[in-house]
């Protein structure tokens, strides 16, 4: 092989890269960030709206960076948690689950007046939130839904869902949406077969599902439209997964300017995409604050809120090819389970279904 001066120059330029990349391999100290240890600290979550009870308040800590991963949240053990309101009310909320309280079934809030949490720990320490104003809210006028196309065979499509609503004109309105699927639950209980399949317990009296999405909601207000009709108001999107109706129920709350100014931030937060344009992450201020020391950061927040909800029923039977993937069933059991109230199922008939 005959060796050019452009031969030569390439191998040298390669051996000496390869000599550079070998130092600079060499060179690689590993960096290992500091971690910092932060304190625990009380969440405090929930609402009281003039809707039927109970009423839930939640009490956790945050978990420490270690315990990240295994999801061992915290709750205070025998902490005391009250209701009260500024025309003298009070009660006892009981403690249920992993930091969970709630109110009696029958308790109510009244719109117009004013809210607030009290919370004692057991070592004494006393934890309010500032007073919450119960504004009344108006009727969901409408309620309807478009179906829009998307490129995918699996779901080739959704039902983007859309209320109206009349603000009232004498105040200043905050407007909270969220929304909760229900449909029938055939199957109450479903076990894995050793060696493989799935063994399912029809369900002993009628229950259903119950859906919703922790953390999904749309809010605004009347800033640009008091007085008028909040037009179009986007609530969620449903999937056409099937052509089956959709049973869906709307829930409008009216807040405070305090908790839309505070869910304005967490939803901000929450639906960061991580672009150039992103607001910056931020500690979320609540208003729930230690009586004894202001400086303690406390997170969360108590709502009072007027709600109204609706219900409704979405055709999804259009004219767009829907691709329907095989399913492996279930064995089923020859006897059956009761189906029992819990937070994703009920045997209570939800209003205005239709078998």
């Amino acid at each position: 092989m005959r060796l050019t001066i452009s031969n030569i120059q390439t191998r040298l330029i390669t051996i000496s890269a390869g000599l550079l990349m070998l130092v600079l391999n060499n060179c690689i100290t590993p960096f290992e960030p500091e971690r910092r240890i932060i304190d625990k600290q009380l969440v405090v979550s929930g609402s009281i709206t003039d809707g039927p009870g109970p009423h839930f308040i939640s009490v956790n800590y945050t978990p420490p960076f270690s315990d990240i991963k295994q999801k061992s949240y915290l709750y205070p053990n025998n902490a005391r948690v009250f209701l009260q309101d500024d025309a003298g009310y009070e009660e006892e909320l009981t403690a249920t689950t992993y930091g969970t309280y709630k109110t009696a079934d029958d308790t109510k809030g009244v719109p117009g007046r004013t809210y607030h949490v009290v919370i004692i720990l057991e070592n004494g320490t006393r934890y309010e939130s500032r007073p919450e104003f119960l504004a009344p809210v108006p009727a969901i006028d409408t309620l309807f839904a478009e179906f829009k196309p998307l490129p995918s065979e699996d779901v080739p499509g959704k039902f983007a869902v859309y209320l109206e609503t009349t603000d009232a004109p004498e105040t200043n309105s905050y407007y909270w949406w969220n929304w909760e699927h229900n449909e029938t639950l055939p199957y109450c209980k479903i076990v894995a077969i050793p060696g493989g399949g799935r063994l399912a317990y029809p369900c002993c009296n009628p229950c259903w599902r119950i859906t919703f999405c922790e953390g999904c909601f749309t809010l605004t207000s009347d800033y640009l439209n008091n007085g008028k009709r909040l037009r179009r108001q986007h609530v969620t999107d449903v999937p056409y997964d099937s052509k089956d109706p959709y049973y869906i129920t709307i829930k409008q709350r009216s807040i405070s300017e305090g908790a839309f100014k505070f869910w304005s931030v967490v939803y901000d937060q929450l639906n960061n995409t991580g672009g150039v344009f992103d607001k910056s992450p931020a500690t979320i201020q609540g208003n729930i604050f230690n009586v004894n020391d202001p400086t303690e950061q406390v997170l969360g927040y108590f709502m009072a809120a007027g709600v109204v909800q609706r219900y409704f029923y979405i055709d999804r039977n259009v004219d767009v090819l829907l691709v329907r993937r095989p399913f492996n069933p279930y064995i089923i059991a020859e006897t059956c389970v009761n189906c029992e109230n819990k937070v994703d199922r009920t045997n209570i008939k939800p209003p205005g279904w239709i078998n």
